[in-house]
């Protein structure tokens, strides 16, 4: 027989049933495209599909959403994603290292979510994330290819590489600072050295003209003495050596303002400077300040 708590106990189930939270029931390596009830949205791969929520590799890091802070699911969405990917082996899994298992204990962790868009984080030429193999990426390419080409990244902006000048800015390393500002230094020193070859040459240029021309009273071409001669001579390796001296600290300056921080310094050396920073942006967000959070 049915009674009024019986009849309050099934109602109170059903809007409990009604209001929950859906399941996702999403399967690993499913491509999704998130609406957030903050109004953002974010696009990724299913990692898996837990109690929290759902562990998604998006493009800037791994995230877990809770279903209360999903508005929508969109399965497959008809755009590209892009989640970071690694410099590497692709069948690597980044979840199998031990840092990596140690980072994920952190993802619902207040200010996680802002430390991985506001990390810095370094990548090869194609913005595939890149680092030491002691935190699980498998390229080694630290060690192996230490002063080949990268770049740096804020995690949050994960494919528009810093240039040189924002990475010096935001890293505040000393000697970076110092070591950079030199090298612009010396490439306009020898800038300033080609020109006043060029002008040396050019008056040389001048100067031997007209000494052919005192030498040939009667016009050039007219059989007088060819006194301008030496200044040519002079003016030729001066032209040769401007010109290259020119083109070559032209190319440091422009190398010196674009994305490829290997032309400032080392791989490792930019690891260590970025692990500075980060350290200071983990400690301001309450989290331990361990390198291993920035595993893959």
């Amino acid at each position: 027989m049915t009674t009024p708590t019986h009849v309050a106990v099934i109602v109170a189930a059903a809007l409990l049933v009604a209001f929950a939270s859906p399941a996702l029931a999403l399967d690993a390596g499913d491509k999704v495209l998130l609406t957030l009830t903050d109004g953002t949205e974010a696009a990724g791969v299913v990692r898996a599909d837990t109690d929290e929520g759902l562990l998604v590799r998006t493009e800037c890091g791994e995230f877990v959403f809770a279903p209360s802070e999903i508005e929508e699911v969109r399965l497959n969405p008809d755009f590209s994603i892009r989640p970071y990917s690694l410099s590497g082996d692709r069948s690597f899994d980044p979840g199998s290292s031990e840092a990596s298992q140690f980072r994920r204990q952190y993802l619902t962790a207040p200010g996680y979510r802002d430390y991985q868009e506001l990390r810095l984080q370094l990548t090869d030429r194609r913005l595939r994330w890149m680092g030491p193999a002691s935190l699980g990426y498998r390229s080694k390419l630290l060690g192996r290819s230490n002063r080949g080409a990268f770049h740096v990244v804020r995690a949050g902006l994960p494919f528009r590489a810093l240039v040189i000048r924002d990475f010096v800015a935001i890293a505040g390393d000393h000697n970076l600072t110092t070591s950079v500002s030199a090298m612009r230094r010396e490439s306009v020193r020898k800038i300033q050295v080609a020109i006043l070859l060029l002008g040396a040459g050019t008056l040389s240029i001048i100067g031997g003209g007209a000494l052919n021309y005192l030498g040939s009273p009667n016009g050039i071409g007219t059989g007088g003495q060819p006194y301008g001669v030496p200044l040519f001579l002079v003016a030729i390796p001066a032209f040769i050596i401007a010109g290259g001296l020119g083109i070559s600290a032209t190319k440091r300056v422009v190398e010196l303002e674009e994305a490829d921080i290997s032309e400032a310094i080392t791989r490792t050396d930019a690891w260590r400077i970025v692990q500075r920073h980060n350290g200071r942006l983990r400690v301001e967000l309450g989290l331990p300040d361990d390198e291993r959070l920035d595993a893959p």
